[in-house]
């Protein structure tokens, strides 16, 4: 009986130090392939999140946030504006009022916002890119108010141009007017109480040029800090489509929620799947537009992403659903092969994976 105890003993300890040597040397691999990234395509600042089997694997980042690269080093606590990113955060929101019964995916947009009396666009366009609204309207320093910017949006309105794809940030700008007007509570209000706190994301928000949560990244170009009157501006109006300031340890504690259809976002499983389900085909090849998010298969696995790009930032979220695995980047750097990046990480995500 003693021998059996101490082979089943020794058996599990020596799993459990295979587990810690294989995390170990997951985590040696990605400082060396983050530091030799950064140093190749001359980024200021890189942080990443990897996700494997619906944990957290690494955090960790490469850089200063000074140029003289003396300063503070990057890590996963580091803030950047997150860019297009911020859609799915978005369109997570009109899925939560959806779920709740207080909004429909078929209604017209004008059931809810009546600046759109007469168009015939219904809430799911808005979520696969379909409304036929263009971003001629560009963002402006300030805070704006929603009402000024949706009427410069329905004074530019292409008359019957829904049903054609078309990637609009002014879409998702509308759309946000709407989960505000729905819920009764500012865009940003809702998004923090019903998404960014439910799933621990403590450091991360929104900034309008002079309040809430400020990047500690500076946006660059060639390594260079872009000066401050070529910068994209902070602009209310845009925080539904671009708005969002986050950090890699926090969009991995949102990505392991939404990996593992966990019940803070959503209370329903199905509607995980009902995001992810490909809707509309797009010019970019076998890529389809789902609720908020791009789909495609990749070697017969299905794959979800969201790219994002505004003057000095690049960034990535990529999640392969089934096999329950993820990963996150972010950079201050206008110049980033953000894909191939992805696929290097994803090669020793694949090596190390148990």
């Amino acid at each position: 009986m003693f021998w059996l105890k101490l082979s089943v003993f020794l058996s599990l300890f020596w799993l459990s130090f295979e587990s810690y040597s294989e995390a170990n040397d997951f985590q040696s691999d990605m400082v060396g392939e983050l530091n030799q990234i950064k140093q190749e395509y001359n980024i200021p600042a890189i942080s990443v999140a990897v996700i494997i089997s619906g944990q957290v694997a690494y955090l960790g980042g490469s850089g200063s946030l000074d140029s003289d690269g003396n300063g503070k080093k990057v890590d996963a606590k580091t803030l950047f504006r997150v860019a297009s990113i911020s859609k799915l955060f978005t369109a997570q929101a009109a899925l939560q009022l959806v779920e709740a019964g207080r909004l429909s995916l078929d209604d017209n947009i004008s059931n809810y916002l009546p600046i759109f009396s007469g168009s015939n666009i219904k809430v799911v366009d808005l979520l696969s890119h379909v409304s036929g609204i263009d971003d001629r309207v560009k963002p402006s320093i300030g805070k704006r108010p929603i009402e000024t910017y949706l009427i410069e949006v329905t004074e530019n309105l292409h008359p019957m141009a829904r049903g054609k794809f078309e990637y609009s940030d002014t879409g998702f700008n509308v759309l946000g007017a709407i989960v505000s007007e729905v819920s009764g509570k500012p865009f940003e209000v809702y998004i923090s109480e019903n998404i960014l706190k439910p799933v621990g994301m403590m450091d991360s928000g929104y900034y309008d040029g002079s309040e809430g949560v400020k990047p500690n990244t500076e946006p660059t170009y060639r390594g260079a800090v872009i000066p401050e009157a070529m910068q994209r501006p902070f602009d209310t109006a845009f925080f539904p489509s671009e708005g969002l300031v986050s950090n890699t340890s926090d969009l991995a504690s949102w990505l392991v929620n939404t990996i593992n259809k966990d019940n803070n976002i959503f209370s329903n499983k199905d509607t995980y799947k009902r995001m992810l389900a490909p809707r509309v085909t797009t010019d970019w090849g076998e890529i389809k537009i789902g609720l908020g998010w791009q789909v495609y298969q990749e070697d017969n696995v299905l794959v979800a992403r969201h790219p994002g790009s505004i003057r000095g930032y690049k960034s990535l979220i990529i999640m392969y659903p089934d096999e329950r695995d993820g990963l996150v980047i972010l950079t201050n750097s206008s110049k980033v092969p953000r894909f191939e990046i992805a696929k290097r990480i994803r090669e020793l995500m694949l090596k190390h994976k148990i």
